[in-house]
């Protein structure tokens, strides 16, 4: 969305939740840390967020929390996998719901998938979860950073300079 389109969206949060003063700073705080969800995703978001919490205004990470595509849990991760397997075959390239999957995929191998004995599935279940996990972590952190980074370029030098000097004082 755009930093107008986030901007409506914070006007109709403090329409929401009059009682709550927005600050420039603040609003443009909002506005960055969720210019990259879609303006319809981030309207449903706001819509959700005053009809069924209602009692204050919400914290960039909760709207952010809600936008977020939910990650399947490991356990619908296998589920999918084993059913590509048996849907596409060892011999063709399947598609996932979600790209945490592909990535697990891609650490055990679709053909190890695809191939494994009934009686070592056990095992195998254990390991995709352990992949899946690992990259469900290391997508997490990355998106964070990456969002942290974009929004770092986006201050002012001057609050920059402010907040290491409060970090600083004695």
């Amino acid at each position: 969305m755009t930093l107008e389109q986030a901007g409506v969206l914070l006007d109709a949060l403090h329409a929401a939740f009059p009682e709550v003063t927005i600050s420039v700073e603040t609003a443009q705080l909002y506005a960055r840390f969720l210019e990259d969800i879609d303006i319809d995703r981030g309207a449903e978001v706001v819509a959700t967020w005053i009809a069924f919490d209602g009692k204050r205004f919400p914290r960039i990470s909760e709207l952010r929390a809600l936008a977020a595509p939910a990650m399947p849990d490991a356990d619908q991760a296998w589920e999918e996998a084993r059913r590509a397997a048996g849907s596409v075959g060892s011999y063709r390239s399947p598609s996932f719901s979600h790209p945490a999957i592909a990535e697990a995929v891609k650490a055990i191998g679709w053909m190890d998938i695809c191939q494994t004995p009934i009686d070592q599935l056990g095992t195998l279940r254990a390991q995709f979860g352990r992949a899946y996990e690992a990259v469900k972590r290391r997508r997490i952190g990355a998106e964070s950073k990456q969002l942290v980074a974009a929004i770092v370029q986006q201050l002012p030098q001057h609050a920059l300079e402010g907040a290491a000097r409060k970090k600083l004082a004695p």
